[in-house]
């Protein structure tokens, strides 16, 4: 077989431009992805860099690549082939106790370990994270204010960062003041301070489901009793949905992620939000905002928050910047709502008491330099070509028939398995066995509605240890 450098000139360009197009094909260059440099092609094959322009200009009038602008060349992102995914027949609201703690203690045991792939966790590749700026601004923060950043802080955090984050929020059109926002350790912290201050052992809380399996699990170590509403993969939650379960049950608190919902990434446009929060305003249910992901966003500007709505006080924002700088430097937020402030407070002093002052102050100067939006900017961009490419591997390898969500933020796919495919709790299962990590979509509700469905991260830089472990899952997805 003749090798590249051995063909004629003629053909010379042709048998590259097949090498690159086959790389695509494969998945070893997903959508989005950017192409070796025409050096770096022609010292591999060995060919002119005239040859190599020749067949990178084939591929890009083809449709392969594309070109930008002091760049180079990026594999294009293809129209996907996969269908995207739909509802499971609405099934009745009924207020019931929540038991799914054990199931989310199975999934979250890949957290931290080397020898699972975490395709089921929500969490970025480190090496799309700012660890390297945080740990100079760290360091220097620490010889600086060394006093400082080895003592308690306030109960409610770091100045600077709350002066920090009350900027941040007008962006999502929110008008709050420093004072107002209490740092928490992660979102996490803040939700469960949000429902120790709303509920009471016993009450009843609204949700939206497919729901983030934390919710379900705070709902169950509180002793509280939940109402499940369905939530569109598009639009979110259907306002007819909620004023029926407002009119059937007394409910205490909802809890919704209306900006790129974790897991199915759906986004309430923004008349549905203003009158979402109207009309919890005019029932006196107070809303617990998981805004975790809003910063996440692939085109246009940041969608606003529920809170950019509440005219009477009604709605507590919570968030972080664990999702899109920092997890393991646990920097999150509560805005709370009108009169919930003291108790917040006092719920915060007697849990964590304070927050880690020396990471609270590398994050405020983070931000304060202007770094957090040109890393966002970057985020933003590779994690939308990784759900792409995520989509492309599943439409590759996974069975006929399989659907998926097309998410414009965060970095969740949730995908509906076919009929004749195995169910989500089989294939994680066997997937575990062989060391892949992923989430079952019943551990996203009370029922077995989400029974077909699994959520798949898209956070991992998607090289070819990602890519063999989606090829491998669509084998386990067969009976």
């Amino acid at each position: 077989m003749q090798t590249v450098g051995e063909l004629s000139e003629g053909l010379r360009y042709k048998a590259v431009a097949q090498r690159i197009a086959s790389m695509v094909e494969s998945g070893e260059l997903p959508p989005g992805s950017r192409a070796p440099s025409l050096r770096q092609t022609a010292r591999t094959t060995g060919m002119s860099l005239t040859t190599v322009g020749q067949a990178y200009a084939e591929l890009e009038r083809r449709g392969v690549l594309e070109s930008r602008p002091r760049s180079g060349y990026f594999v294009r992102r293809r129209p996907s082939l996969l269908p995207r995914a739909g509802m499971p027949p609405a099934e009745p609201p009924v207020a019931r106790a929540v038991q799914r703690g054990e199931l989310v203690r199975r999934a979250m045991d890949a957290m931290g370990r080397s020898d699972i792939l975490p395709l089921g966790l929500a969490h970025i590749d480190g090496r799309l994270l700012p660890a390297a700026d945080l740990a100079r601004i760290l360091g220097s923060c620490a010889r600086r204010q060394a006093v400082r950043s080895a003592d308690y802080g306030p109960v409610p955090g770091c100045p600077e960062l709350r002066r920090q984050i009350a900027r941040r929020l007008a962006l999502a059109g929110v008008s709050a003041a420093p004072e107002e926002i209490v740092l928490t350790c992660g979102a996490t912290e803040g939700l469960a301070l949000a429902l120790r201050a709303l509920t009471r052992p016993g009450d009843t809380v609204l949700i939206a489901v497919p729901a983030y399996h934390f919710f379900l699990q705070m709902i169950e170590v509180l002793g509280l009793r939940v109402v499940e509403i369905p939530s569109h993969p598009e639009r979110g939650v259907d306002l007819g949905d909620l004023e029926q379960a407002l009119d059937r049950f007394r409910i205490s608190a909802c809890i919704l992620s209306p900006t790129w919902s974790n897991p199915d990434g759906s986004l309430v446009p923004e008349d549905g939000k203003r009158a979402l929060v109207e009309l919890l305003a005019r029932r006196n249910v107070p809303l617990v905002e998981d805004d975790v992901y809003g910063d996440i966003t692939f085109d246009g500007p940041r969608p606003p928050a529920c809170k950019a709505f509440d005219r009477t006080g009604g709605v507590t924002l919570v968030s972080s910047f664990s999702k899109s700088m920092a997890p393991g430097y646990r920097t999150g937020y509560i805005l709370p709502a009108r009169g919930q402030g003291a108790v917040i407070h006092e719920l915060k002093a007697m849990t964590t008491l304070a927050g880690v002052s020396a990471t609270e102050l590398a994050v405020a100067e983070y931000l304060d330099k202007g770094l957090y939006e040109r890393h966002l900017a970057r985020l933003t961009r590779a994690l939308r070509d990784q759900v792409e490419a995520m989509r492309d591997a599943v439409a590759r390898h996974f069975p006929a028939g399989t659907r998926a969500t097309r998410p414009g933020g965060g970095f969740m796919l949730w995908v509906e398995l076919p009929e004749d495919a195995v169910t989500g709790l089989t294939l994680f299962q066997r997937a575990a066995s062989e060391g892949i990590g992923i989430s079952p979509g019943m551990l996203f509700g009370m029922t077995d509605r989400f029974e077909r469905f699994i959520r798949l991260n898209c956070g991992l830089v998607m090289d070819a240890p990602v890519q063999r472990a989606v090829r491998r899952l669509g084998l386990l997805a067969r009976p």
